[in-house]
């Protein structure tokens, strides 16, 4: 075999093995779980309304507390509000499925209104924050 033979495979080899190594760089939309977090330095809270939208579809939408009860509807294909009713503290609120948790960004949490343990609606949101984490 020639030098230049020789060149030219070892450059094709190159070449194949560097396109392999990019592609499995990209894996493409990776399905899962969000979660959204409570942060709420008030006491006694019993319900919680909220709004929940992204970039894209949203899937089953589901408490991550056992002692939370938790109520949803999809208000568009990557909306949804949520009320959740029960012992309401700081951490994780709910949990929703996405097409793809590397968009979670652009997902975004916002309280509609709270109300305190016997029902009555707090005066104000102010002092409560959501956040959307993987």
């Amino acid at each position: 075999m020639n030098v230049a033979k020789a060149s030219r495979r070892l450059r094709v080899a190159g070449l194949v093995i560097a396109e392999i190594l990019s592609a499995c760089g990209d894996e493409g939309p990776v399905p899962g779980v969000l979660t959204v977090s409570l942060s709420s330095a008030n006491m006694g809270d019993g319900a919680i309304a909220v709004v929940v939208s992204g970039p894209g579809p949203v899937g089953s939408v589901e408490s991550a507390s056992p002692s939370v009860l938790l109520f949803s509807r999809l208000t568009a294909p990557s909306s949804f509000n949520a009320a959740a009713f029960g012992d309401l503290r700081s951490g994780p609120l709910l949990r929703f499925g996405v097409p793809d948790v590397g968009q979670v960004g652009g997902y975004t949490a916002r309280v509609l209104e709270v109300a305190d343990v016997t029902g009555a609606l707090r005066g104000s949101a102010a002092g409560y924050a959501l956040a959307v984490s993987r």
